[in-house]
């Protein structure tokens, strides 16, 4: 996965990254586990972690699992990992058959979790997301924002991830089992590639015009195509995941489809710019940044 673009391999590539970027490779199909952990938890294991991220990479065509262990700080269980130890760990299990995406979390016995947030990254958001606690069925309701302190379980979509977020807190008590499966809307991946890393790149460029106040159709006469790149994308995709939101299919599909005219529209707007305005390397940057 490269900047949200699918990559066959094995085969040697060169890319371009950003100082500020750290490059990262997945495997289609990999859940992997993530934790907040402060100074006083790291090598305690009397303090356990009561929060979890799951971040599922998948195209909609993979079955995978991750499996993550509950220390209890007093024994060496969480080492022996078998059916009748099941009770120390965490399995999660992704499956898809038919589109429809389904990921099983089995918390085990031993589990301290509070809350249980799942990502299901690089995907198009779905019409409803389901959801069963221990046998018990509801339907997720989508909120324009979630965040890990909320005390309500909801889903929202994330521009910056381009993904579906799925919080679930646990108030009362901490269930065995948790299911989430829904079917994304169109085609699985979202529609264009790399989208992540332009949106990324176009926030980039757009700082470095604003810093010397020369942003298109802000600090000075332009179409606005690299504040609609930018900023507008960002904000249309968020607001038409909205399943409840008249049009929210065609909608999303249509932010995805001007995506590229804006690229190409932004990278027009800065090569008519000044490097007596901008700077020679300043117009430089911004140029690279909207050309990869």
């Amino acid at each position: 996965l490269v900047y949200g673009s699918w990559r066959e391999g094995p085969k040697l590539m060169e890319l371009l990254y950003d100082l500020d970027d750290i490059p990262l490779f997945i495997k289609k199909g990999s859940i992997i586990p993530q934790v907040s952990l402060d100074r006083s938890t790291i090598g305690n294991a009397e303090k356990e972690y009561h929060h979890m991220v799951l971040n599922v990479f998948s195209n909609g065509e993979d079955e995978s699992s991750a499996k993550v262990y509950q220390d209890d700080g007093l024994t060496l269980e969480y080492t022996k990992y078998s059916p009748k130890r099941r009770p120390h760990f965490i399995v999660a299990e992704l499956s898809t058959t038919n589109e429809l995406v389904t990921l099983s979390v089995d918390l085990g016995l031993k589990s301290k979790l509070k809350h249980l947030t799942v990502k299901f990254l690089d995907t198009n958001p779905p019409a409803s997301i389901r959801l069963v606690i221990d046998g018990t069925d509801f339907s997720l309701p989508f909120s324009s924002f979630v965040e890990s302190t909320q005390n309500f379980a909801a889903w929202t979509y994330s521009s910056h991830e381009l993904g579906v977020v799925a919080t679930i807190p646990f108030e009362s008590f901490i269930p065995q089992h948790v299911e989430i499966s829904f079917m994304p809307r169109s085609t699985y991946v979202v529609g264009y590639p790399g989208m992540k890393g332009r949106i990324k790149r176009a926030r980039n460029a757009k700082a470095l015009l604003d810093e010397v106040r020369q942003t298109p159709a802000s600090n000075v006469p332009g179409p606005a195509m690299l504040i609609k790149l930018a900023s507008t994308t960002p904000v249309c995709l968020e607001t038409f995941a909205d399943p409840l939101e008249p049009n929210s299919a065609e909608l999303f599909e249509e932010c995805i489809t001007n995506f590229s005219n804006y690229r190409k529209g932004a990278l027009e707007e800065v090569k008519h710019f000044s490097c007596m305005t901008v700077g020679k390397t300043r117009l430089s940057m911004v140029k690279e940044l909207l050309s990869v």
